[in-house]
């Protein structure tokens, strides 16, 4: 319990899993059992490499970037292994707790042996089967990308030995493609409700939230959900995760990228020829990455602005607000250009 019992009856109405329509299951548990049969009678090649791990806040570009990645040779990505849609029924087998967020590392602990068989290319509900190449002779190096662990950077490379990345996006546009495309789930009510979140949050970004939460605004709420999800990214001194940025891959910067250069000497001739393809969690076939800048309007300033503050964000001013001399620059503590800056948005 939290002493708090606003957040205590929040935290509540989230706490169980399998409440979805029998339907929901069946298909998710028949897909997945589909893949398995497959992947038994089909020779599997061998994993090589360490595995590369994406962090990321929902709508930030993950499948766009999973996309470009999976061009290169050898490459084969793993979606969300962790979301209960992909692994309601490993979490049976394997024992362990399902949550909507895993925040610490004992979270994840639990789900360890079940992750090492993921990573294997053993538990395969997360996999496309389509990219795997049917030869035992062939190597690949697996890339996963995870949305509801938000904090799991030191867990990844500890555990797994994973080369771990994160994926920022401008907040309030994240925010505003989660109300746009599939009307993605909240859960800030949810993680203020656990003791280690509040423990880590500052009483200046514990107040913007619980004042989100109280305003009952979603977009708000949205927007500071993904300023908390992106926590140890923030502040002076910050995680040791590489950052990619989505406002540098839609300006065609893929300097955050060139560690694949291991692994495909022409991925960046591969990046260019696939930049423009409709991503998959994009609907009607838009075509991402048009534009680097939007305006926010005066309520989505201030939530910004305050957000920024609290969070101690000032120095991904100029990457968010699309600065073009930006594109490329790793954000350096001290670089803060104020509220004005703040209300002016970023790249879309």
């Amino acid at each position: 319990m939290t002493g708090d019992p606003s957040l205590d009856d929040r935290r509540a109405r989230y706490r169980g899993f399998g409440k979805e329509r029998p339907q929901w299951y069946l298909k998710n548990g028949s897909r997945a059992l589909y893949k398995e049969v497959v992947t038994r009678l089909r020779p599997r090649p061998q994993v090589a490499g360490r595995p590369i791990v994406i962090l990321f806040t929902q709508r930030s570009g993950s499948t766009w970037l999973v996309e470009l990645l999976r061009t290169l040779e050898g490459m084969v990505s793993l979606q969300d292994p962790i979301l209960e849609r992909n692994s309601f029924h490993y979490a049976r087998l394997y024992g362990f707790p399902q949550r909507h967020y895993y925040y610490q590392p004992e979270d994840l602990a639990a789900a360890t042996p079940f992750l090492r068989r993921v990573l294997e290319l053993r538990r395969v509900a997360a996999l496309d089967l389509d990219e795997v190449p049917h030869d035992r002779a062939a190597r690949v190096r697996p890339v996963i990308k995870v949305s509801n662990a938000p904090w799991s950077d030191a867990y990844w490379r500890e555990t797994f030995d994973a080369e771990v990345f994160r994926l920022m996006r401008h907040p309030v546009l994240a925010a505003r493609s989660q109300m746009k495309f599939f009307r993605m789930p909240m859960h800030l009510d949810y993680s203020l409700g656990f003791p280690a979140v509040q423990e880590r949050l500052s009483a200046d970004q514990l107040a913007v939230c619980k004042a989100a939460l109280a305003s009952g605004d979603e977009k708000r709420q949205r927007i500071c959900e993904v300023f908390l999800e992106n926590l140890p990214a923030f502040g002076p001194a910050p995680a040791p995760t590489p950052l990619i940025h989505y406002e540098d891959l839609i300006a065609r910067n893929f300097e955050a990228l060139d560690f694949v250069a291991s692994v495909d000497p022409d991925w960046r001739a591969k990046f260019e020829a696939s930049f423009d393809r409709p991503s998959r969690s994009s609907t009607g076939g838009k075509v991402v990455g048009k534009t680097r800048r939007a305006e926010l309007d005066a309520e989505e300033a201030a939530v910004f602005a305050d957000c920024v503050a609290a969070f101690q964000a000032e120095a991904f001013l100029p990457i968010w607000s699309g600065e073009p001399e930006a594109a490329g620059a790793a954000p350096a503590t001290g670089t803060a250009t104020g509220t004005e800056a703040a209300a002016q948005g970023g790249a879309a």
